[in-house]
């Protein structure tokens, strides 16, 4: 597991082995993470068009959480390997 990119205290993008997960802050009085694992498409556009994407893809997700509720990953941010990665990021910034 490993961190690509971020965006401070708006999303952040993760590589799982090939897998890519999408963690965006989401509310206002209350915040709280909402967490996508990218379908095959939207990696490949990551890939090919950089973060650009990922931050219009978070913009969505953060004005309509509820739209991917359904992708969401239950207990994504517990995952072996997620705090190493976010803690490896932020030595290497």
């Amino acid at each position: 597991m490993r961190v690509l990119a971020e965006e401070s205290w708006s999303w952040m993008l993760f590589d799982d082995e090939g897998v890519q997960y999408l963690s965006v802050v989401c509310g206002s009085v209350g915040l709280y993470n909402v967490d996508i694992c990218l379908t095959p498409e939207e990696s490949a556009s990551v890939t090919c068009d950089g973060t650009g994407v990922v931050a219009a893809l978070a913009r969505t997700v953060m004005l309509k959480p509820s739209a991917f509720q359904a992708r969401h990953v239950d207990g994504f941010s517990k995952r072996l390997g997620v705090s190493e990665a976010i803690a490896a990021w932020r030595v290497a910034k």
